[in-house]
């Protein structure tokens, strides 16, 4: 039950930031960053299936240094993979 508050509260953030720089093409840097990274450590499945993909792709870039559009690109990677993992989990996948 904690678990998925905590989700949806991920899920909310994340909204939260990409509608606002959808919107207003401005994003709270420092925020985004902190979402992203945070994201990454709560869930360590999601980080272990983006460095496969950065290993084979070679595309690695430090967030602090990749431009607004590339961050909130990033959070939405992020909130479809939440959003999918829970559906799956709710299926018991």
């Amino acid at each position: 039950m904690l678990k998925d508050l905590d989700r949806e509260n991920t899920s909310a953030d994340h909204l939260s930031i990409i509608l606002n720089y959808n919107k207003t093409k401005l994003l709270d840097r420092k925020n985004a960053i902190k979402k992203y990274i945070d994201f990454n450590k709560k869930y360590p499945e999601y980080n272990e299936q983006k460095e496969v993909f950065t290993t084979l792709t070679h595309s690695s870039i430090q967030i602090e240094h990749a431009s607004d559009e590339v961050i909130v690109n990033n959070l939405y990677s992020q909130l479809l993979w939440l959003s999918g993992s829970g559906y799956l989990k709710s299926y018991g996948i």
